[in-house]
């Protein structure tokens, strides 16, 4: 069995899934910018290890440039994440405003989206 993945984690997977940041140059400046240094690469092998996004673009040399998710991190994105856990998490970042005015527009988005389904 899995230990739950991080808040960190999620927001990366929720990112990926929901927002359109799909590559690693958006995720890179997306994180470095409300909380340097991002290190993303860390929340993208775990991600990737636990089988919840894959790897859909790479460039000439052989390296992931896009990525998206896969059944399973769609799965975990509608029933296991805590969209306040994820606020809370977001709010303890240097610079949070970006980022958490961000994470709020998705969460409209998905619950406005559940409204109408």
């Amino acid at each position: 069995m899995n230990d739950p993945i991080s808040l960190r984690d999620q927001l990366v997977l929720l990112l990926i899934a929901k927002s359109g940041i799909n590559n690693i140059f958006q995720l890179v400046m997306k994180f470095d910018r409300c909380d340097f240094p991002g290190e993303v690469g860390k929340n993208l092998s775990i991600l990737l290890d636990r089988q919840l996004i894959y790897v859909s673009a790479i460039d000439a040399f052989n390296h992931p440039t896009k990525y998206a998710p896969t059944e399973k991190g769609e799965a975990l994105v509608r029933s296991d994440i805590n969209p306040q856990a994820i606020i809370e998490h977001v709010k303890k970042m240097n610079n949070p405003d970006f980022m958490f005015e961000l994470v709020q527009a998705i969460f409209n988005s998905i619950s406005n989206s559940a409204l109408t389904n």
